[in-house]
């Protein structure tokens, strides 16, 4: 039992190095998913509580006038124990543990709540792979909307080029449902 569970380990490994590759185990590899488990416990307890997420804003500025003319929302997690958790480091986790959506959809309606009275043109949340293909995204979106009264024409979802380009039927689809109203 002690080999095939470290055989998955290394396949575990292997497979997030890419495709084609190959892993040998090692004990560095089982503290690393230890410490993954726990850090995706950590973050399911913060979803629920709502406790150590917070929403930051970059601002966008218009460099002719110095105006600010929006603001990007960031999502930041700190800790109980360990302190700041970079998103390069919770984010994959979030969508590998099915967690993005909640995460995402708590992201966008905290920012359009605080942002609704803000002097800007609009708000721009990224949005997760993951959570531009399920089904009823759009709809989720409508609704935080509603709930927070911010402008649809204010609010600017972001998703990376690379990430656009593997969107399936259903992500499409949610964008020209989004792009409708």
């Amino acid at each position: 039992q002690e080999l095939h569970r470290k055989a998955d380990v290394a396949l575990y490994h292997a497979k997030m190095a890419g495709r084609r590759r190959f892993s040998i185990f090692g004990n560095q590899m089982d503290d690393a998913i230890q410490s993954r488990a726990a850090i995706e416990a950590d973050l399911r307890e913060a979803l629920k509580s709502k406790t150590g997420l917070s929403v930051v804003y970059q601002p966008k500025f218009a460099s002719q006038c110095g105006r600010i003319l929006g603001a990007e929302a960031l999502v930041r997690w700190q800790h109980p124990q360990q302190g700041s958790i970079s998103p390069a480091v919770f984010i994959p986790i979030a969508e590998e543990a099915n967690l993005i959506g909640d995460l995402g959809l708590w992201v966008l309606e905290t920012a359009c709540r605080e942002a609704i009275s803000w002097p800007v043109d609009h708000l721009a949340v990224n949005v997760s792979p993951l959570q531009l293909r399920a089904p009823g995204f759009a709809e989720a979106v409508f609704a935080v909307l509603s709930r927070t009264g911010f402008a649809a024409s204010r609010l600017e979802l972001e998703m990376t080029e690379t990430d656009f380009a593997d969107s399936e039927e259903v992500g499409i689809s949610n964008i020209r449902t989004l792009n409708s109203r």
